[in-house]
């Protein structure tokens, strides 16, 4: 086998370049797709857990009542203390409510 890739170099070339172009194939193969494969099952992980987290939020009103009683609460907060405010002879404020402010 030697003696034939000595005496015709074209034909050595040849070997030795698909080798090279099969090896680094192979190699290419082993390190990256099981890296893909695993990125793709971390995907549909998190996608599952998106979906599962998006219909706990919506099925679950006990949560959703729990922020709008909150939010409730510190809206009356706002209006009490835009009304003491108001009242205040001391203080030079604006009139200017917090209802009135656009964010």
């Amino acid at each position: 086998m030697v003696w034939i890739l000595q005496l015709q170099p074209v034909v050595s070339y040849g070997l030795i370049s698909t080798f090279i172009v099969v090896t680094t194939t192979m190699t290419q193969c082993v390190i990256f797709i099981p890296k893909m494969l695993k990125h793709n099952l971390v995907e549909e992980q998190s996608q599952t857990n998106a979906s599962k987290s998006i219909e706990n939020a919506t099925n679950s009103s006990v949560g959703l009542d729990k922020y709008k009683r909150r939010i409730d609460q510190l809206e009356t907060e706002i209006r009490a203390l835009n009304a003491k405010a108001t009242t205040c002879c001391k203080c030079k404020i604006n009139s200017t409510s917090v209802e009135d402010i656009n964010i």
